[in-house]
C-alpha cells in the first residue's frame, strides 16, 4: 500500500514475521488452503500489537511504484505507517516521505516531496456509522491489520494450496481466484475503484503461520503487485503519542470524510430515507 486509502486486497501494506505467537502452529503437509489461512487469522487476532518493516511493488501502466517503511499496529484500530517511496515514469522518478496515523477515529495522511507537504483527513467514526461492515473493513484494512487482510481475502478469493515455494523462506503459497459470488456490497464498492485484482496469492510461513507475502495478479497471471513483510516484533510496549497527530500549521490540510462517503455503498437503512 503507497500508503493509501482506499485499496483492494493487494493494494495494502502488509507484514510478515519470524515469531511465534501463542495459538500458532507448524504447517502440517495434508492441511488445505482454508485450514491455513484460518490458522495465520488465529495468530494474527492472538496479537495485542506489533511492529514491522514492510516493502511495497506495483507496476502501474507506465509507471512503477516502489515504496519500504514501518509499520505499527495496537489492536483493535490503532495504526501508524513510515513510508518512503519512489515512484517512477518515462518523465523520470519521484520521491516523497508519507505518515498514515489513525487513532481509531480519525484517519490522517501526510505527503511530503520537494513541492511541499499535503494533508488528508478522515473521520472514520462518521463513515463506520454510514457504510456497510464489510465495505469499511475492505477500504480500512491497515488500520485492523493482516487480520483484516486475510479476512477480505477469504471474502474474495477461493484459494488452493499450490506448492512450497522457493524464495528464501520456507512457506506454502496459497493461489487465489476472485469469486463470482462475492458479497454485494463488496462487489459493488470494487466495481467502481476498478482495483480488486483477478488473482491474489498469499506465502504462509511454513513454521510460523504468518503472512509473508501477498501478491496481486491479472487475468493471465502476470504479478502487478507484491507486498512482503519482515522484522517483525510482537506485543511490545509502543509510545501511544505515535498514534495521534497534529497537522503542521503550514501544510495543504483536506478533510475528504464527504468526498469518501458520496463514494461508497451505504447501508440498506440509509438507501432507503434517500
Amino acid at each position: 500500500m503507497s500508503a493509501r486509502c482506499v485499496t483492494g486486497p493487494g493494494r495494502l501494506v502488509v507484514l510478515t514475521s519470524c515469531l511465534i505467537l501463542a495459538g500458532g502452529g507448524f504447517v502440517r503437509a495434508g492441511e488445505t488452503a482454508q485450514e491455513l489461512l484460518q490458522k495465520a487469522k488465529d495468530r494474527y487476532a492472538a496479537a495485542k500489537s506489533y511492529e514491522c518493516t514492510v516493502k511495497v511493488v506495483i507496476a502501474y501502466p507506465g509507471e512503477t511504484y516502489e515504496g519500504s517503511g514501518k509499520f505499527m499496529v495496537v489492536a483493535p484500530d490503532k495504526l501508524r505507517i513510515e513510508n518512503k517511496s519512489t515512484v517512477k515514469n518515462e518523465s523520470g522518478s519521484l520521491k516523497s516521505e508519507s505518515l498514515t496515523v489513525s487513532d481509531g477515529s480519525e484517519l490522517w495522511v501526510s505527503s511530503k516531496t520537494d513541492k511541499g507537504e499535503v494533508v488528508t483527513r478522515l473521520d472514520l467514526t462518521r463513515v463506520k456509522a454510514a457504510v456497510t461492515d464489510t465495505t469499511f473493513a475492505s477500504l480500512y484494512l491497515p488500520i485492523q491489520g493482516i487480520l483484516g487482510q486475510l479476512d477480505l481475502s477469504v471474502k474474495l478469493y477461493d484459494f488452493a494450496r499450490a506448492r512450497e515455494d522457493a524464495t528464501g523462506q520456507a512457506g506454502c503459497l496459497l493461489t487465489g481466484t476472485l469469486k463470482k459470488d462475492i458479497p454485494a456490497d463488496l462487489k459493488e464498492l470494487s466495481e467502481r475503484l476498478g482495483n480488486v485484482t483477478p488473482k491474489l496469492d498469499i506465502l504462509i510461513g511454513k513454521d510460523d503461520s504468518l503472512a509473508y507475502a501477498f501478491i496481486s495478479r491479472d487475468k493471465e497471471g502476470k504479478e502487478v503487485e507484491r507486498v512482503e513483510y519482515s522484522d517483525y516484533k510482537f506485543d511490545g510496549a509502543i509510545d501511544a503519542k505515535l498514534f495521534s497527530y497534529t497537522a503542521p500549521k503550514d501544510a495543504q490540510v483536506t478533510d475528504v470524510t464527504d468526498r469518501v462517503l458520496e463514494q461508497l455503498p451505504r447501508k440498506a437503512a440509509e438507501k432507503k430515507e434517500k
